[in-house]
Parts: C-alpha cells; structure tokens; sequence
C-alpha cells in the first residue's frame, strides 16, 4: 500500500512537470506566432505598397499617352460633317 502512493507522488509530480512544461510550451508558441504574424503583415504591407507605386506610375504614364493622342488627334473626313447653304 505504501508503495502505491510512493507511485502516485512519483505520477503526480511527473504530470506537473509535464504541465508546467506544455504552460511554458504554450507561452513561447503565442509570442512566436505574434512575431511572426507582425512580420508577415510588415512584408505582405511592403509588396502592397511596392505595388501602388508602381501602378501609380503606370497610370501617370497612360495619362501622358493620352494626352499626346489627344494633341495629335487629326480628324478623319467621316468624322466631319459639311453642310451645303444655299
């Protein structure tokens, strides 16, 4: 009798260890995927803005495109309409 509860101390102080352990596990796992979690936002908001710069120069230059286009927009004879006044 006296060994089974010799056993059942040995079993409980293992399973605190044990819980203690996983407690700790947990703690560095939360701070770990926080970082993580920081900087993959950091570098997805980095590509995003790489990106808008550089649609913002594509759309500046579509701008200048058209208006040189319009600048040199030469109506063609079906475009013009002539009346005849008598």
């Amino acid at each position: 009798m006296k060994e089974l509860n010799v056993q059942k101390k040995e079993l409980l102080m293992i399973l605190g260890e044990i819980y203690d352990k996983l407690e700790e596990l947990d703690s560095v796992l939360h701070t770990s995927i926080t970082e993580y979690k920081k900087d993959f936002q950091a570098e997805h908001l980095k590509r995003l803005s790489v990106c808008e710069e550089r649609l913002k120069a594509m759309e500046l230059e579509m701008d200048k495109v058209e208006i040189k286009e319009q600048e040199n927009y030469v109506p063609e004879a079906s475009d013009v309409i002539l009346e005849l006044g008598y």
